[in-house]
């Protein structure tokens, strides 16, 4: 009985094309928390390998990246589902099926998606060098001195 239930938990979850994106999600944002603690001494060899940017350029960065993987990964599985859509109507429904079982294919949606994960999570731990946080927006701090003159 429990070695049927742990097939059919198995097969169910070689053919989700959301498992092992999601698996790879988790282990980016475990790995980007691992790596935001090394702290790498200038004298180190491993020196040359550290980011050399200010932390606005790191920032910019890390949204480029996770700006760009939303498009992608928006775009491929877009015109792969209208594609596949047109296909299983024209052949077989199982066409789908074999698509969602391929492991290149989650291999693939799941680097993107743990390079937009990873990206994203590095944009909590830049932080701002030329700005400051502020409390207010700038249009009701505009707005306090407008009454302010009056």
């Amino acid at each position: 009985m429990c070695s049927v239930r742990r097939e059919a938990v198995r097969e169910y979850l070689a053919s989700a094309l959301w498992a092992m994106p999601t698996a790879a999600a988790v282990l980016a944002l475990v790995v980007g928390a691992g790596l935001s603690s090394v702290i790498v001494d200038p004298a180190s060899p491993f020196a040359a390998l550290v980011f050399q940017g200010t932390s606005d350029d790191a920032r910019n960065l890390l949204v480029s990246i996770a700006s760009t993987m939303v498009t992608v990964i928006a775009l491929v599985l877009g015109l792969t589902v209208v594609a596949l859509q047109l296909a299983s109507t024209q052949f077989s429904p199982r066409l789908l099926r074999n698509f969602l079982r391929d492991i290149p294919n989650q291999l693939t949606l799941s680097v993107f998606v743990a390079t937009f994960a990873y990206s994203t999570a590095g944009l909590y731990t830049v932080g701002i060098a030329s700005g400051q946080r502020v409390e207010t927006y700038p249009a009701s701090r505009s707005a306090a001195r407008c009454s302010s003159c009056s």
